[in-house]
C-alpha cells in the first residue's frame, strides 16, 4: 500500500490536479507493484515513506502543466518502474500511452503491471532504444512525449525531440541540476527544432519541475546519433555534476 496516501490526494489537489478515490487506488496498487517487483530487479532506489511523492506526485505534477491534454497519444520515454507514464494513464483514461523501455526485464514488467492495472487497451509497452525510435516509425509520431531521470539534459535533449509532432510538446521531469542546466542547452533544443522553458512545482520538500519543450520545427534528419556519440559529443556542454 502507497504510504501517506492522503496526503498525495491533498498536494495534487493543491496543484490543481483532482485525485479521485479509484484513481489512487489503482496508484497505489502500481507502487505495490513496484515494491514486489523491486525484490527481484532493480526498478527504484527511492524508500516507500517517500514514494508517494517522489514518484507519484513527481508524476501527476505533470497534469497541472496547460500544454497537458485530457486524451491523445502520449510516450514515456525509459518508463522503468511506470513513472510517470502508467500514473498518467491511470489518472488520464483518454491517454493513449506507449510506455518505450529497453531494458527487457523492465520491459517485461511493465507489460505485467498494464495487465494487473486492467490497462491493457490504453497503454502499449515497447521494448526498443530511444534512438531506434527516433529514427523509425516513432519519428516526429507522438504530440506529447514524457520524460524523467533518464540523462543528462543534452542527451535527453536529442533522444526526445525527435519523437515529438511538429506543434507538439516535451515535458521533461528534473530537480535543480535540470533547471540550472538549461541556460546552456537552449540552442541545442532550437537546433533539434524546439523552444524550452524551465517549469517549476512545488512539491512536499522538493524542488522539482519540468523542461516543457514546445516542438516548432522538424528535427534534422542527422538527429538522433547513435548514443555513444551523444554522450562523447553533447550538443551542448555539460558538468560533471549532471
Amino acid at each position: 500500500m502507497l504510504e501517506h496516501l492522503d496526503r498525495l490526494v491533498a498536494a495534487a489537489r493543491a496543484l490543481g490536479v483532482p485525485v479521485t478515490s479509484p484513481v489512487a487506488e489503482r496508484l497505489s496498487l502500481h507502487w505495490d507493484l513496484v515494491r514486489e517487483a523491486g525484490e527481484r530487479m532493480n526498478l527504484t532506489r527511492v524508500a516507500p515513506e517517500d514514494a508517494w511523492v517522489d514518484h507519484v506526485l513527481d508524476s501527476l505534477a505533470l497534469l497541472s502543466d496547460p500544454r497537458f491534454p485530457d486524451s491523445g497519444q502520449l510516450v514515456d520515454v525509459g518508463s522503468g518502474a511506470g513513472y510517470p507514464g502508467l500514473a498518467l494513464a491511470i489518472a488520464r483514461p483518454g491517454l493513449r500511452v506507449t510506455l518505450l523501455e529497453s531494458n527487457g526485464r523492465r520491459a517485461q514488467f511493465l507489460a505485467g503491471a498494464v495487465a494487473q492495472l486492467g490497462l491493457a487497451t490504453q497503454c502499449r509497452v515497447v521494448q526498443a532504444r530511444a534512438e531506434e525510435v527516433a529514427r523509425g516509425r516513432g519519428r516526429e509520431a507522438f504530440p506529447v512525449l514524457v520524460a524523467r531521470a533518464l540523462a543528462p539534459l543534452p542527451v535527453l535533449l536529442e533522444l526526445t525531440l525527435p519523437m515529438v509532432a511538429v506543434g507538439g510538446v516535451a515535458l521533461l521531469c528534473g530537480g535543480p541540476r535540470m533547471a540550472a542546466a538549461l541556460p546552456r542547452c537552449t540552442s541545442a533544443a532550437r537546433r533539434l527544432g524546439g523552444e524550452p522553458v524551465w517549469v517549476p512545482v512545488a512539491l512536499p520538500d522538493r524542488h522539482r519541475g519540468w523542461v516543457r519543450v514546445e516542438k516548432r520545427r522538424h528535427t534534422p534528419g542527422v538527429f538522433p546519433r547513435n548514443y555513444g556519440v551523444m554522450r562523447r559529443q553533447p550538443l551542448a556542454p555539460t558538468t560533471g555534476d549532471e
